[in-house]
């Protein structure tokens, strides 16, 4: 068998990888929008228990928390996060740059191995947060009937010693002991219930999350050894590729063991031979003109195929002097928010009130509005005035959420192409040659192109890479274009033609 590569194999396998990238990327920025409404939702209800209760807020997070590996992780996203650290890292050091090596398939086995552990970390650290919170809702449900128990029995006393006389009021007393314990025990439950859901959502979270994590290391081990979705991959031993090996030494003993109505004890027999046949194949002398047949048959139809393919080979070297890389790009830019109907009323409406009001007001009075000019202008100018002061005090929280006088994020997309060193983004041409830029924050590095006034910026993979790299350094403007690892200087290198 030939050892040499298949360009087509090898378009196929890189579109795989760059799929797989896509997604590990698609995943980052998802966990970060779930991590930050699950973990503002576990902020909000420990915030928000009964003041009665008494409990510390961050005691009640730590309820959500678990040890992993000389690590605290929050249940939810940040355990997916944590497994996808893994993932990711496994990916880059195999497939970014590099083919895997003979290490890979034990690497492969121990991030898998590693999820697994995570997994049941993560369920057990769950049935802990569940048992703790029942245990926690018994004791304080315990402690509201003894209170009410310890009240109405102290009450109880000053009835018998004549310091309170019985009667109904008396009677109403004790009722409103028992409604006040009804009461904090149902907004217990419900603070409860809210957590309980809490862990419960936090564990589906992970189990999904996982999963996608099982998926991606099942499409690098397809891509490596040609193993299916869900197959357990083996990792390869001396017996193992001795194995492999076999059906290219021995094709014929390999096919009669398959097969159901011939086997390797008729030596004589071909694969393609029926069994009622083969003594009539022994026989005859035929055999020998019926083989060379379809010998020739065989080269013939080689020789038509090798013709036939060698254009398709020619074209195959002409694509690469046109690659282009495209993809789509995006961004976070503050633009006004909408003003809704009922604030364009509350805006609008007192203008036009006070216009007809005062009007009708002044005509029943005998003095029409036309003989009074300054009295419109004075009254819009007050009404505005109270408006404005209005809106900017209260920030419109009266009875509606504020949209109005405020920014809001808006996420924009647009088509980019890279092509023989120019940047093809939102109908602007930037040329790249000697106008790769660096950038660097606090929790991230990359690379950055500015023309046109436009601005488009990528983050680093290669942090040695990068730094060695020479090119000046700048900062990220607000309306910034990310694309996705498309301004690499070493990526670019291979649409430079």
């Amino acid at each position: 068998m030939s050892n040499e590569s298949d360009p087509r194999q090898d378009r196929v396998v890189s579109g795989a990888l760059s799929r797989l990238e896509d997604d590990l990327d698609d995943l980052r920025d998802r966990l970060a929008q779930e991590l930050d409404t699950y973990e503002g939702r576990i902020s909000k209800a420990s915030n928000g228990m009964p003041i009665w209760l008494k409990i510390d807020p961050a005691w009640i997070r730590e309820w959500f928390q678990f040890e992993f590996d000389e690590m605290r992780l929050v249940l939810g996203p940040r355990v997916v996060a944590f497994g996808a650290s893994r993932v990711e890292t496994l990916f880059r050091t195999n497939f970014v740059g590099k083919s895997p090596d003979d290490s890979f398939a034990e690497e492969l086995e121990e991030v898998g191995e590693f999820l697994q552990k995570l997994s049941e970390r993560t369920r057990i650290g769950a049935e802990e947060a569940q048992e703790q919170l029942a245990d926690i809702l018994d004791e304080v449900l315990l402690d509201i009937e003894e209170k009410r128990e310890k009240d109405e029995h102290a009450l109880q006393q000053l009835v018998s010693s004549g310091d309170v006389e019985r009667g109904e009021e008396t009677q109403k007393e004790i009722a409103d002991l028992w409604e006040e314990q009804r009461a904090r025990a149902k907004e217990a439950k419900a603070a409860w219930e809210t957590l309980e859901r809490l862990v419960f959502e936090g564990l589906e979270h992970v189990g999904e999350g996982l999963e996608e994590l099982e998926e991606f290391l099942d499409l690098m081990r397809g891509l490596v050894f040609g193993v299916k979705p869900k197959e357990k991959v083996v990792v390869p031993d001396e017996s193992s590729r001795k194995t492999e090996k076999l059906p290219t030494e021995g094709t014929s003993e390999w096919e009669r063991e398959s097969a159901e109505t011939w086997g390797p004890t008729d030596p004589d027999v071909g694969p393609t031979a029926p069994m009622d046949s083969v003594k009539e194949f022994d026989d005859e002398p035929v055999e020998e003109e019926s083989e060379s047949e379809p010998v020739e048959v065989e080269e013939e139809a080689v020789e038509e195929e090798v013709v036939e393919e060698e254009p398709v080979e020619e074209k195959l070297e002409e694509a690469p002097k046109e690659v282009s890389v495209r993809g789509v790009a995006s961004r976070v830019v503050d633009e006004w928010a909408p003003i809704s109907a009922l604030e364009f009323l509350v805006v609008a409406g007192p203008f036009f009130v006070f216009s007809i009001v005062f009007g009708t007001m002044l005509q029943m009075g005998g003095t029409p509005v036309w003989f009074r000019p300054w009295v419109f202008p004075v009254g819009f100018g007050t009404v505005a005035t109270w408006l404005v002061l209005g809106a900017i005090v209260r920030h419109w929280r009266m009875t509606w959420p504020p949209a109005i006088l405020s920014l809001s994020e808006e996420a924009e997309e647009t088509d980019y192409e890279i092509r023989a060193s120019k940047l093809f983004i939102d109908g602007k041409e930037i040329k790249l040659e000697a106008k790769i830029e660096k950038w660097r924050s606090e929790q991230s590095f990359g690379w950055a192109v500015s023309s046109s006034g436009i601005c488009v910026f990528c983050e680093g993979r290669n942090f040695k890479h990068w730094d060695n790299y020479d090119a000046p350094m700048t900062a990220i403007r607000p309306d910034a274009w990310e694309i996705p690892g498309g301004l690499e200087p070493k990526n670019l290198s291979e649409v430079s033609k």
